[in-house]
């Protein structure tokens, strides 16, 4: 099965990005076709954009730099994951990312209807967003001091929205640490220091949301 779909794409430096049709598909085994809701642009494609710096693949590309939306459509192996929802990465459009996902949370039928990936968001932000269902994911800057916004909401958000996560390989403490795995560990203990508890009471919830987040 083929999928009607359009994308934006970049051709030269400094010219209008244009938008085109194209046949997606058909689905091998193991893929999914997001119906997308909003999309990044990334530093690299602005690197592009704005002074012409080499890509890494010939011309003409797509954008589609963390992708948030759902699954319309899955090949084989993968159906269960048809309407589920996709991460969200929100940056400096604090207002604007809210006002959408309410909105569009409001008609949708799923219990969570995304999580926000590496919150850089307020409290108010937070709350509002966990109001209508998303779960609110941090990554190592919510251990920064100067890093207020995250670091309330992790203080305050009730319990089953939160998440934790790494945004491997960038976003490390100091540039002679390494981000891996074991990063969300201290992710955990920070969020523990903050909210009082114990960091083994934040992996229990940690891993019920993220279950609830992908049943």
């Amino acid at each position: 099965m083929t999928i009607a779909a359009t994308r934006w794409v970049m051709t030269a430096p400094g010219v209008p990005m244009v938008r085109e049709a194209f046949a997606a598909g058909p689905l091998a085994a193991g893929e999914v076709a997001i119906e997308v809701a909003g999309c990044g642009v990334c530093h690299t494609d602005l690197g592009y954009f704005y002074d012409g710096v080499r890509t890494n693949h010939a011309l003409p590309l797509a954008l589609g730099h963390e992708v948030a939306g759902r699954v319309a459509a899955a090949g084989e192996g993968a159906e269960a994951w048809v309407g589920k929802p996709v991460l969200v990465h929100d940056r400096e459009a604090h207002a604007e990312v809210t006002e959408a996902l309410v909105a569009w949370a409001a008609v949708q039928s799923r219990v969570v209807p995304g999580i926000l990936h590496c919150f850089s968001g307020d409290l108010s932000m937070a709350m509002a967003l966990v109001a209508a269902g998303f779960r609110i994911s941090f990554a190592l800057p919510v251990s920064f001091s100067s890093n207020h916004g995250p670091r309330d909401a992790a203080t305050a958000i009730p319990e089953a929205a939160l998440l934790v996560e790494t945004d491997s390989p960038y976003l490390g403490g100091a540039p002679e640490r390494r981000n891996e795995p074991t990063t969300t560990l201290r992710v955990a203990a920070e969020l523990a220091r903050l909210r009082g508890v114990e960091p083994e009471s934040i992996a229990t919830v940690v891993r019920a949301a993220y279950g609830s987040s992908l049943a």
